[in-house]
């Protein structure tokens, strides 16, 4: 249930990233597009304009600022994008302890079942205690022997 309540938290999270990014985007393109107008609007001065050293002055600080805006744009769209696919991995997992808390509440996944799964692990945890035995007397015996060796050298 803890897990429930920290996917759903995660997912809420994730959502508000994605609104926080998308909101982020809006200015950007809203920014980027009074930009493109002053541009436009300097060109028009251009081409009234005798003096050319101004107008290009203008049009590369105007053309630097659009660079910049379209790679603030380009990077909110890759945020959001990474966004959007954790919010649809979170629902998925969301979606799954969902479906086993149904199966839980239905009965169709219960008791029985995990008393089953707790036989099946103390088995296997016997199982690896036999064998780390095994091991370790294998190791205390070649430990022995080597022991027997170096004093027969010595």
């Amino acid at each position: 249930m803890v897990f429930l309540g920290f996917t759903v938290q995660k997912l809420q999270e994730r959502e508000e990233q994605i609104s926080l990014l998308t909101e982020k985007l809006y200015q950007a393109t809203e920014e980027l597009n009074a930009n493109t107008k002053a541009l436009e609007e300097c060109q028009a001065k251009v081409q009234r304009s005798e003096s050319g050293e101004e107008t290009e002055r203008l049009l590369r600080a105007f053309e630097k600022k659009v660079r910049k805006r379209d790679a603030q744009i380009e990077q909110l769209n890759v945020g959001l994008q990474a966004s959007e696919r954790e919010a649809e991995e979170k629902a998925r997992e969301l979606v799954e302890v969902l479906t086993r808390l149904n199966r839980y509440e239905a009965g169709e996944y219960g008791l029985p079942q995990a008393v089953m799964e707790i036989k099946e692990l103390k088995t296997q945890v016997r199982l690896r205690n036999t064998q780390i035995e095994s091991l370790t007397q294998v190791s205390k015996e070649s430990w022995r022997f080597m022991k027997r060796i170096l004093r027969k050298r010595n």
